[in-house]
């Protein structure tokens, strides 16, 4: 995606949540030859619409895979779990010495 071209994926793990399916490529079901071939050549046969794919997989490549991206999505979740995790601990009950 980040060199604009449209990208076929197996519809597996994390490939599902990177590629957005007619937007910045298509998935496929895994091991699927011939969906795969078909996905292949919606892609081919269009070129206005294979332009579009790739131009659109790059935007979402520079604005969700950058850097600050992945770093400001970390410092989030994080920033979550430590929360949760004091909110756990404030419940517990204190036990005297």
């Amino acid at each position: 995606m980040a060199s604009q071209t449209p990208v076929v994926a197996s519809n597996v793990g994390g490939l599902e949540f990177t590629v957005v399916p007619e937007v910045t490529g298509l998935l496929a079901p895994p091991k699927d030859e011939a969906a795969f071939a078909d996905a292949i050549d919606r892609i081919l046969i269009n070129p206005i619409w294979r332009d579009e794919l790739g131009a659109a997989g790059r935007k979402r490549v520079e604005i969700a895979f950058s850097w600050d991206s992945v770093a400001s999505g970390l410092t989030d979740l994080y920033t979550h779990l430590l929360t949760q995790t004091r909110a756990k601990t404030e419940k517990q009950p204190q036990i005297a010495a």
